[in-house]
């Protein structure tokens, strides 16, 4: 009598499960238990896809505070830069800038603008709060 070799990818089956057909499917059945195992086994589970779910939800979250705490930066740096300018232009508003006026370097600079002021331009100034800083132009 024969021998019969049926091959179903790693399957062999000899001449003896052959005519059992159910030893035959219970070995298949396992071989294909075992290879779908393997191939679930990779897959996400239901569990996995919930901290997934989570793990969104609490970066979102994250993103709309960061979000939030960027748009009060930026009004505190704009009212900053507000009030820079305002200080910048109070300190700025006394300044005077005078050019072409003769000195030396060992003059008294608070003196030389003192005299010019009183003198060339008529105006009785105390010169007690001036801060005079010679201004190269070069």
């Amino acid at each position: 009598m024969p021998v019969f070799l049926i091959r179903v990818g790693k399957i062999k089956l000899t001449r003896f499960e052959h005519r059992k057909p159910l030893l035959a499917f219970t070995k298949l059945f396992t071989i294909l238990d075992r290879l779908l195992d393997l191939k679930l086994s990779t897959l996400a589970t239901k569990e996995d896809i919930n901290h997934l779910r989570e793990d969104y939800a609490a970066l979102k979250e994250e993103n709309r505070f960061l979000r939030s705490e960027i748009d009060s930066l930026k009004l505190v740096y704009e009212k900053s830069v507000k009030t820079i300018d305002e200080i910048d232009f109070r300190s700025r508003r006394n300044n005077l800038i005078f050019k072409d006026i003769k000195y030396s370097s060992t003059d008294d600079m608070v003196k030389v603008i003192g005299d010019f002021c009183q003198q060339d331009l008529k105006l009785n100034i105390n010169t007690d709060f001036f801060q005079v800083t010679p201004w190269f132009n070069f």
